[in-house]
C-alpha cells in the first residue's frame, strides 16, 4: 500500500498522518496499541483517570506495541490547587441525589474519580514523564511551561488541542511541537467554530504544524484536512467503530445517525457533544445550571463512573461527533486506517482529476 507522508509522520516517527484522539474510556490500552501498530499513533485518554490506572495502562500499551504512542490529559485554567476548599452548592447536591434515586444509579464502591486540581494534574504529568511516553497531549488548556523542556529533554513531543485561533496562538507560544485544532462537529468538548472554517484560520495564524479534528472520519476527510493546510488528522468517533474499542461505545455508534447528538454541560460543566438520554434531558428541563468545570465534574463524578461501570446507556455519557452516521459496521483499527489511506490515494491520484477541469 502506498503511503501518504506528511510533516506529522516525521515529527512522531509514524507511517501515516492519523492520530487516535485521546477519548476518556474509549482510547484505552488495546485500542491505542492497535492504532500505533497499524501505522498511526494511538493516544491514551487519561481524563478523570487515577495515577495508578495511568501507569498500569501505559505499561500495558508498552507490552502490546513497540511503536510510538501518546497520552492525553486535560489542564483547564482556573482549577483549584487542591481539594481542601472545594464546596458544592446544596441545591446541586440535592438535585444529583434525586437523579440517582430516580434513575436507580448504583453506589460507586471503587476508588473515586479524582477531583480536577493542580495537585492531581501535576501527578498525571509526572507519570507521563516517568514512563517516557512518546507524545504528551493537553486535551484542554495549555501544557505547563515547566514540563515542556523536560519532555523535549527526553525526546517526548508535546501538543495541545484548541478550538479557536486565540487558543492556538497561546498554545503555540508555549513551545509545543504542533497544535491539534478541532471544530464544532467533534464529539466531547467542542469548539463554537466549524472545522472547515477553523483549520485554515489556525494554519494561517501560527507557524507550527496543525492537525485537524472534528467531523473527519474517512479518506475524504483526510484529503480535505490536508487541502486546508493541516499535516494530519485527529480521529475520535471513527475509531469508536474499531473492534478494539469498548463494545458499549461501538454499539451506540453503529446505531447513531448524523443528527443523533446534542450539546450539554451536565457532565463536565463545559459544552460536550454526546448522545441524548434521560440524564441530559433531566438537566435541560431543570432550573439547575451546571457548575464551572472542576465543580461540575466533582459533583457528578461518582454517578458518572457508576453508570459507566453498569453500562447504563440511558444515563452515562456517550460522546461522539456529527459523523456518527457514517459508520455501519465494525472493523479493526488496521482496516480503518488502511481504508482511509487507500481511499485518500485514490482521491488524490484519480477522483479529483476526474471531477475537476482546469480551463
Amino acid at each position: 500500500m502506498e503511503k501518504i507522508r506528511t510533516e506529522l509522520c516525521d515529527i512522531l516517527g509514524i507511517q501515516y498522518p492519523i492520530m487516535l484522539a485521546g477519548m476518556a474510556n474509549v482510547a484505552t490500552g488495546e485500542l491505542v496499541a492497535a492504532v500505533s501498530n497499524a501505522g498511526g499513533i494511538g493516544v491514551l485518554g487519561c481524563t478523570y483517570k487515577t495515577h495508578e490506572w495511568m501507569r498500569k495502562e501505559i505499561r500495558k500499551i508498552k507490552s502490546l506495541t513497540d511503536k510510538p504512542f501518546g497520552a492525553d490529559i486535560i489542564m483547564p485554567a482556573g482549577i483549584p490547587p487542591d481539594e481542601k476548599n472545594i464546596e458544592l452548592p446544596q441545591k446541586h447536591l440535592d438535585f444529583v441525589n434525586k437523579l440517582k434515586r430516580e434513575f436507580n444509579i448504583p453506589d460507586y464502591k471503587k476508588d473515586k474519580w479524582p477531583i480536577l486540581t493542580d495537585e492531581f494534574v501535576k501527578g498525571q504529568v509526572e507519570i507521563i514523564l516517568e514512563e517516557k511516553v512518546n507524545l504528551f497531549v493537553s486535551g484542554l488548556g495549555s501544557p505547563p511551561n515547566w514540563m515542556i523542556p523536560r519532555a523535549h529533554g527526553q525526546g517526548m513531543k508535546v501538543a495541545g488541542v484548541v478550538g479557536n485561533v486565540k487558543s492556538a496562538k497561546k498554545v503555540a507560544a508555549s513551545g509545543v511541537d504542533f497544535v491539534i485544532a478541532t471544530g464544532h462537529e467533534a464529539g466531547g468538548h467542542v469548539s463554537r467554530v466549524g472545522t472547515l472554517a477553523l483549520i485554515p484560520q489556525v494554519v494561517d495564524a501560527i507557524r507550527i504544524p496543525v492537525v485537524a479534528g472534528g467531523g473527519i472520519g474517512d479518506s475524504r476527510g483526510l484529503v480535505a484536512a490536508l487541502a486546508l493546510g493541516a499535516v494530519g488528522v485527529w480521529l475520535g468517533t471513527a475509531f469508536m467503530a474499531a473492534k478494539e474499542a469498548p463494545p458499549v461505545y461501538r454499539k451506540k455508534l453503529l446505531e447513531a445517525t448524523d443528527d443523533s447528538t446534542v450539546i450539554t454541560k451536565s457532565y463536565s460543566g463545559k459544552t460536550m457533544r454526546v448522545l441524548p438520554n434521560k440524564w441530559t434531558e433531566a438537566w435541560q428541563k431543570s432550573a439547575i445550571a451546571p457548575l464551572p468545570m472542576h465543580l461540575q465534574m466533582a459533583l457528578v463524578r461518582d454517578l458518572r463512573q457508576a453508570s459507566f461501570d453498569a453500562e447504563m446507556l440511558d444515563v452515562m455519557a456517550v460522546s461522539m461527533g456529527q459523523i456518527a452516521g457514517m459508520f455501519s459496521e465494525e472493523k479493526s483499527a488496521r482496516e480503518l486506517i488502511e481504508e482511509i489511506i487507500l481511499g485518500a490515494n485514490n482521491i488524490i491520484k484519480k477522483s479529483l482529476g476526474e471531477k475537476i477541469r482546469l480551463a
